[in-house]
């Protein structure tokens, strides 16, 4: 099971006390995935998703905060795996939903897009009824990666005022939203691990948030193990090539010239070297017991590859 569905599950059992909290969340479900068909005789609110968990939310939360009980349809597509849930509300019970909603407070351009949720704006007075807002949100439109792979929570909603909403309510909890264009519709994301961890914590995903935060802390301790290995790894290649050059350096000295010609400070150090092939110039200070620093043993071996380049000049 993906990790946004985990997320949706833990969602559903979400279930605000307060009568304002329980229509923030249904306004996001049916301002995402429903539609709203006004006659002279009748007027339908319906909810068209096809996930099992916002069907479950909406029937739920439309049992608690009206009392009613909406009407549910089952559509299977052709393969007939995937199933498609329609929720659906008519008559007098749905003109009290549109109300209380303040749907009819929406303004809406001639293509039908929504220029602003003045109505839906009403409901979001308080943090509570913006964090359900945000919740419903999530749960009819949003997705996260799993962690393991990657950092990214992206919330596919209709038009520039749904991010405008949106961004008003993470805003409350010192979130900020990035969005773009895809497919004619508005992408609401999030890259970043903590802002991501924050935003599960805002809309009460506590299980997936504490999961999230574990994967994190493990791949930030694997990214440490692994840069102080990779660091370490380059220090003893630079020291095993820096040891193998003065190997080189001092070998040549000993064939061309021979070390009688050498200080005897220079003789003693090449000496040490030869004796000691794999040492670093700690353990090469360490070795002489005193008599020598690392600092005075790399200036020594510098002045040999000096001689040794002479030399081959």
């Amino acid at each position: 099971m993906s990790f946004s569905g985990d997320i949706r599950r833990e969602l559903m059992r979400q279930i605000g006390t307060a009568r304002s909290v329980r229509l923030a969340e249904l306004a996001a479900f049916v301002l995402l995935c429903g539609s709203v068909r006004c006659s002279k005789r009748e007027t339908f609110v319906t909810i068209d998703t096809g996930s099992l968990t916002v069907a479950d939310k909406s029937f739920i939360l439309l049992n608690k905060a009206f009392n009613i009980t909406p009407l549910v349809r089952v559509s299977s597509f052709s393969t007939g795996r995937d199933k498609s849930f329609h929720i659906v509300v008519d008559g007098r019970e749905a003109e009290e939903l549109v109300e209380a909603l303040k749907l009819n407070g929406n303004h809406y351009d001639s293509e039908g897009m929504c220029t602003e949720y003045k109505g839906t704006r009403y409901l979001l007075e308080d943090n509570e009824c913006k964090r359900a807002f945000l919740r419903g949100t999530f749960m009819a439109a949003g997705s996260v990666t799993d962690p393991e792979k990657e950092y990214h929570l992206e919330m596919t909603v209709k038009d520039l005022a749904y991010v405008s909403l949106v961004s008003d309510a993470m805003g409350a909890f010192g979130q900020k939203t990035k969005s773009i264009e895809r497919k004619g519709s508005r992408v609401i994301y999030i890259k970043d691990g903590e802002d991501i961890s924050d935003f599960l914590n805002v809309i009460q995903a506590y299980k997936a948030m504490y999961t999230f935060e574990n994967v994190r802390i493990l791949k930030g301790i694997r990214n440490s193990v692994n840069r102080q290995v990779n660091c370490e790894t380059a220090n003893i290649d630079k020291t095993v090539n820096a040891a193998v050059k003065q190997l080189e350096d001092i070998r040549y000295i000993e064939k061309k010239t021979g070390f009688l010609g050498l200080k005897d400070s220079l003789r003693e150090t090449a000496e040490l070297r030869l004796k000691y092939p794999d040492a670093s110039l700690r353990e090469l200070a360490d070795i002489s017991e005193g008599k020598l620093t690392r600092s005075g043993i790399n200036h020594r071996l510098k002045k040999l590859s000096e001689i040794a380049d002479k030399l081959r000049r």
